[in-house]
């Protein structure tokens, strides 16, 4: 008698399938949906960054031997703009992130090629060359195609796998320059 309830019901399950299609497929839509997701945050892996600069000695004095390695930064409370492949026109395509006090960041991320630039890169040109022209008869200045350049390369490049990662980039400056490689400082040096 179980045997036939059971039977029974496994049969009248199937009609009411077969009978309301859309019901069926609905269901396999949540479940196909809900696979398609797992599996996305499966393939994503922690990134933990870290953002730090470099600023060489510039005289005033003779330096110490721990002064003469110059000095790290970290890059703190700044934000900065992630993308992959060719630099996006679009700024929707961008994923943006703040460092914290310490220059640190994290985000999850699927395994690829990521490129991070400043926030500043996402200025028009005119302004990204106003921002970074330091209007001084101590400068040098090249052609608006340097600041071009600059402006559409990234400042950090990196690859994720499928493991979590720690990266530390560091940003390094020159004397009187800062890290703008079209500028040329002409002025005198310390002593």
């Amino acid at each position: 008698m179980d045997f036939r309830i059971g039977l029974f019901s496994a049969l009248l399950l199937l009609a009411s399938c077969g009978t309301n299609k859309k019901c069926c497929d609905a269901a396999n839509a949540v479940v196909k949906e809900t696979t398609i997701k797992d599996t996305v945050v499966k393939e994503s892996k922690m990134f933990l960054g870290t953002i730090q600069l470099h600023r060489p000695f510039c005289g005033g004095m003779r330096p110490n031997s721990e002064q003469e390695k110059g000095f790290i930064e970290a890059v703190s409370n700044a934000d900065f703009y992630l993308y992959q492949g060719e630099i996006p026109t679009n700024q929707s395509e961008f994923i943006k992130f703040t460092t914290n006090d310490l220059g640190k960041f994290t985000l999850d991320l699927a395994p690829g090629k990521y490129n991070i630039i400043q926030a500043n890169k996402l200025l028009s040109l005119e302004k990204f060359i106003a921002v970074n022209n330091p209007k001084s008869e101590h400068y040098k200045v090249a052609p608006s195609t340097c600041f071009e350049k600059w402006k559409n390369s990234p400042d950090f490049s990196f690859v994720m796998t499928d493991v979590s990662q720690e990266k530390v980039f560091t940003e390094n400056h020159r004397c009187f320059t800062g890290a703008n490689p079209c500028l040329k400082y002409t002025g005198p040096y310390p002593p």
